[in-house]
């Protein structure tokens, strides 16, 4: 069976000057500050850190959950600190679980009038220090380790995930804390707008999945102008144009930003630039068959509303699959067709219609079997979009289900995975 590939958006860690500290508490009464400036901390790159490192630690817990979530499943905090007062990080609190062997600190940007606030980023303290080799599963990462002059590393995977962990200054081989997705303390050397668009320049074009390609990129007169080439399909029962895309989606330009600028996004790491240039963004599509051409000016302030509100998982999954249902549906080949995506009772459903002009295929459960069987066989190739659907079902509690609708709707096979399976799937990626 064909597939339909989207566009993998890997971490593009910065390979300049890094500076990390100890999170989740000045405990000991270190300044802070002179840590931050005084280490280098070392990372590494993997596919998949739920993989690769034992996650267990964090009990559960994951960040972008909101407020609400965490209450719902964990109940009330024991503990509700100031994060400046404890770590020197002004705007969050800290909403501390205490367990018996450590604590889980999360930590939450200060809105006491929202409830659906997310958490941010999580802070693992055990009572006592644990052992590298038992956290970091990748024996080739463990065994190098100790031989390097870091005492703080970083561990990012194409998923966006993002784990820091700080060893025993006396002792390289015990694990003193560790961190889930707090980038607060990774600095690197400023970047101006111009520099940026000179170096995504030198990168174009650049491949926006199925929707098209980035193929320019200016910065002049406080405007940044994106141009996209979109690719347009022609079938003869379905044309998916320019056009079409446009009028059959108004928030466009909502999604395309947020799936370039927000983060994870394509050029995310540019934003706060933009912002601080308080430049207006010009999007400028051009359809590849039909030469339509269509302009959108998005100004300084609804650019930055867009990029920077704080989005849960489930927020951040409609996204991509927002932006997925841009060009659908869209014929696939001849025998399959992919219609529009949707969340519906806790799951990603994706729906597809199959002609099957010359062949035979049942509609029982036996197909489904043969079909999920298949699918998780192609899970092995980076570039499946199915492996960042599952990081973010697993990340939201969601299953996943494809309905396979055979011959104009007369015959129906459903694969469904649960949630429980898509965590598993994930550890096997």
């Amino acid at each position: 069976m064909n597939h339909k590939w989207h566009l993998i958006t890997l971490l593009l860690f910065p390979l300049f000057n890094l500076y990390s500290c100890s999170l989740g508490g000045n405990k000991s009464g270190i300044d802070i500050m002179d840590i931050i400036q005084s280490e280098t901390p070392d990372f590494f790159a993997v596919g998949n850190v739920y993989k690769e490192l034992d996650m267990t630690c964090f009990k559960g817990f994951v960040d972008k959950m909101t407020l609400n979530e965490l209450y719902d499943a964990y109940g009330e905090p024991d503990s509700i600190l100031d994060a400046n007062d404890v770590a020197m990080i002004e705007g969050y609190d800290i909403y501390e679980y205490f367990f018996e062997d450590a604590s889980i600190d999360c930590y939450v940007k200060k809105d006491v009038n929202n409830d659906n606030v997310v958490i941010d980023y999580l802070y693992f303290e055990p009572h006592n220090n644990i052992s590298l080799s038992n956290f970091v599963l990748n024996d080739n990462i463990c065994y190098s380790i100790p031989n390097k002059k870091s005492v703080v590393y970083y561990i990012v995977d194409e998923f966006d995930n993002v784990v820091r962990f700080r060893l025993n200054n006396e002792n390289k081989s015990q694990i003193v804390n560790i961190a889930l997705n707090d980038k607060s303390f990774i600095k690197s050397e400023v970047k101006h707008l111009y520099k940026w668009v000179k170096d995504v320049d030198e990168h174009l074009p650049m491949s926006f999945g199925d929707f098209g390609t980035i193929s320019n990129m200016s910065f002049d007169n406080k405007e940044l102008t994106l141009t996209i080439i979109v690719n347009e399909k022609e079938y003869e029962d379905q044309n998916v144009d320019l056009q079409y895309i446009v009028d059959s989606n108004p928030d466009w330009p909502l999604i395309l930003t947020k799936r370039i600028f927000g983060e994870p996004g394509l050029l995310w790491k540019m934003t706060n630039d933009v912002i601080r240039e308080r430049a207006a963004l010009v999007l400028c599509l051009y359809g590849n068959v039909s030469d339509n051409r269509v302009y959108k000016q998005i100004d300084p302030k609804e650019f930055e509303m867009i990029v920077t509100n704080d989005r849960s998982n489930i927020e951040i999954l409609y996204d991509f699959m927002s932006f997925d249902n841009l060009t659908l549906p869209v014929r696939i080949n001849d025998e399959l067709k992919l219609g529009k995506q949707k969340l519906e009772d806790n799951m990603l459903v994706l729906s597809f219609y199959l002609t099957c002009e010359g062949g035979v295929y049942k509609a029982d459960a036996s197909a489904a079997s043969v079909i999920k069987k298949h699918e998780i066989s192609l899970l092995s190739d980076k570039e499946n979009p199915d492996r960042e659907y599952i990081s973010l079902c697993a990340k939201c509690n969601y299953g996943l289900k494809k309905m396979y609708y055979i011959e104009n709707k007369e015959n129906l096979v459903e694969v469904i995975y649960t949630p429980e399976e898509i965590k598993k799937l994930l550890l096997k990626l």
